[in-house]
């Protein structure tokens, strides 16, 4: 098998150095010939034969584009990406939304674009006509790895996929310096995280779908695929349940003008189309325009009866009041009992919190229960957990306080949703700064370093999505699941890392664990108890779930280079602190 030395061109190696994906930004272009090596492999093994159909015949590859009604400088560098890749594509469809539109677009394509490029009003006739095996459905402006199309067509020879998903690098250009900046999405397997998938586009700006899964769209497909878009449109395919693949690599990458704030339009005019695509018995489409980050988000049908509170306080009452005041300004319909466990706390605090008590609005129980031993968080949480019955169960601390009126009932819906573990909020400080986005496993690098993470997935924060863990600081599951697992470990876990001990044994029973962040509570960290060393725990944690903590398709918030980073920070800090210790 001889490598065609031809390819890359001279100018597709100029294109190539000048995009933004992993070669090019993390190692400053020092390993560009590596790429060009693998690029020439890749083609090799497509005009060899051996990156085939099974008759030997090469992989055939559509490129379909959406909404490409603007003629920009950024829709001519996706086709130049396209028309440069390893496993050459068959044919690069365009989609206006509008006639005039596509009259223009046909024009400009018939002139500067290879001829394989299309404009077509009717995708699926071009699919048949193009005898595709699979199409990678694109945003405008959204670039492909040059490798993408052979990584996909392995995929289809290896997998026998029917829908693909890769990784993707966000890219923001710097307005006050040269450069740019890189945020680094890793797309989870929709199939293992589809709140998600039905909350954001976590598939990314690009996918890949085999046409007879494009079958199952009944109708006029050119319309569906602008009048309900690349997000709901890819989660309609996904309720076929196909054999999904997901491609370990960042192959795909968008430019956008801010990282702050999510990249993907909000959807608030796509109502019906996400209502066909997402409800079903079990849930349905809660839509509010005004919300900042959610517009509209799936919602279980069932809400909870019954919800039990428990919260552990030890002086401090101006937090426990707090608390409570937020209790009891919950919206909802179910009975809810609250259990207050005082850890020897002093008469004035106990008196405040009793008087507090005795003022519970109607629907309201609230009872004290006394701990008079040493503060151990499990075994006071175990018992407040024993004193009720509900059918949804919530772990909350006494310096956290429930900001949104509806973020009880919204927890306990979802806790009692089939296959749920836990289910957490959004938490900031006081001040508004991001205080937890759901716990996330760290890249484990040290036996010394810590296992896991309060997020701070600025660009996820808001949205919600499955999580590696919650904090009990703000976490609800059902009864029944907390009766299937037993009680907290007072004994292996009695202060720190109960929760995220609990969240990985309800792991192994195959629960996930959910975080709504369109609902929001203040928390102030260690306002209630003091700071203790976890190591014991945390040693414990990595040896018994070492194999969930390698599992990054539970971490849509993992991020290498960021962990890479902390990392590298954790060691100079140490450094320093062996130095000055030395000294």
């Amino acid at each position: 098998m001889a490598a065609d030395e031809s390819y890359p061109s001279v100018k597709e190696r100029a294109f190539f150095q000048g995009l933004p994906f992993d070669y090019a930004v993390v190692f400053d272009n020092a390993l560009i010939d590596r790429l060009f090596s693998r690029l020439r492999q890749e083609r090799a093994l497509v005009e060899d034969g051996l990156l085939a159909r099974p008759d030997h015949r090469p992989w055939r590859l559509g490129a379909l584009i959406t909404e490409a009604d603007t003629l920009d400088r950024r829709l001519s560098e996706q086709i130049r990406c396209l028309s440069g890749q390893s496993l050459p594509v068959a044919s690069i469809a365009l989609v206006t939304a509008t006639t005039e539109a596509r009259e223009a677009v046909s024009l400009w394509a018939s002139v500067t674009c290879p001829p394989n490029v299309v404009v077509t009003p009717d995708p699926r006739a071009w699919m048949a006509e193009a005898d595709l095996d699979l199409v990678v459905v694109f945003a405008p402006g959204a670039l492909a790895h040059p490798g993408l199309f052979a990584a996909l067509g392995r995929a289809l020879q290896r997998d026998g996929a029917d829908f693909a998903v890769w990784n993707h690098l966000l890219v923001r250009r710097r307005a006050e310096a040269p450069g740019q900046d890189i945020t680094y999405l890793r797309c989870p397997d929709p199939t293992r995280q589809p709140v998600a998938l039905a909350h954001m586009e976590a598939a990314g700006p690009a996918w890949a779908a085999t046409p007879r899964l494009f079958e199952t769209i009944k109708g006029d497909l050119g319309k569906a695929l602008i009048g309900m878009a690349r997000h709901p449109l890819s989660i309609a395919l996904l309720r076929g349940k196909p054999k999904v693949v997901r491609l370990n690599e960042f192959l795909g990458a968008c430019r956008v003008d801010s990282l702050g704030t999510p990249p993907w339009p909000r959807q608030s005019a796509l109502v019906e189309a996400y209502g066909a695509a997402l409800e079903d018995e079990t849930f349905r489409l809660e839509i509010d325009p005004a919300h900042p980050t959610q517009p509209i988000r799936l919602t279980p049908r069932r809400r909870a009866h019954s919800i039990d509170i428990v919260i552990n306080f030890r002086d401090k009452p101006e937090l426990t009041l707090a608390a409570m005041g937020s209790i009891y300004a919950q919206t909802t319909t179910a009975r809810v009992s609250l259990f207050l466990i005082d850890n020897q706390s002093t008469p004035a605090a106990r008196a405040a919190i009793d008087a507090e008590a005795a003022r519970a609005p109607a629907g309201i129980a609230v009872r004290v229960l006394s701990y008079d031993r040493p503060f151990n968080h499990s075994a006071q949480t175990n018992l407040g957990a024993a004193a009720g019955n509900g059918e949804a169960l919530v772990f909350m601390s006494n310096d956290c306080a429930l900001v949104d009126p509806g973020a009880l009932d919204e927890m306990a819906a979802w806790a009692l949703a089939p296959g749920v573990g836990t289910v957490g909020v959004r938490l900031e400080t006081a001040e508004g700064r991001l205080a937890c986005s759901g716990i996330c496993a760290l890249y484990p690098d040290h036996d010394f370093h810590p296992i896991v993470a309060e997020g701070f997935d600025q660009l996820g924060a808001g949205l919600n999505r499955e999580t590696f863990a919650n904090t009990f600081a703000c976490a609800c599951l059902a009864r029944a699941v907390f009766r299937q697992a037993g009680p907290l470990d007072a004994i292996g876990f009695p202060i720190g890392l109960n929760d995220v001990d609990y969240c990985l044994r309800l792991r192994e029973r195959g629960l996930r664990h959910l975080y709504l962040g369109a609902f929001l509570a203040r928390h102030q960290a260690l306002g209630s108890r003091p700071a203790s060393d976890d190591g014991a725990q945390s040693a414990f944690l990595r040896q018994t779930y070492g194999h969930l903590l390698f599992d990054k398709e539970y971490m849509l918030e993992y991020d290498f280079l960021r962990q890479f980073t902390a990392a590298k920070l954790r060691q100079d800090i140490r450094s320093q602190r062996d130095k000055t210790t030395t000294v």
